[in-house]
């Protein structure tokens, strides 16, 4: 089998639970400057993106890092 393209599995509860906590550090900030965008999340290089819709923001947090996993949600946004 081959295993070039194949990732390691990711834990969704432990992804969730440190991309929230990571967005919890930059909450007050992104909601002063960026209510109702939506923002893909990397907590593992500190990174994210913004963009008027979700498909935006992938798209750009795609282009630095194609094949990595991003947390996504809209800023502010009251299921959090």
């Amino acid at each position: 089998m081959d295993n070039i393209n194949r990732q390691s599995p990711v834990n969704l509860d432990d992804f969730s639970k440190k991309s929230l906590e990571y967005y919890e550090q930059i909450k007050q900030k992104l909601e002063n400057e960026a209510m109702s965008k939506f923002v893909a999340l990397d907590y593992e290089t500190s990174q994210y993106w913004l963009g008027e819709t979700a498909s935006e923001s992938l798209t750009k947090a795609k282009e630095k890092f194609p094949n990595k996993l991003f947390y996504l949600l809209q800023v502010g946004s009251p299921s959090m």
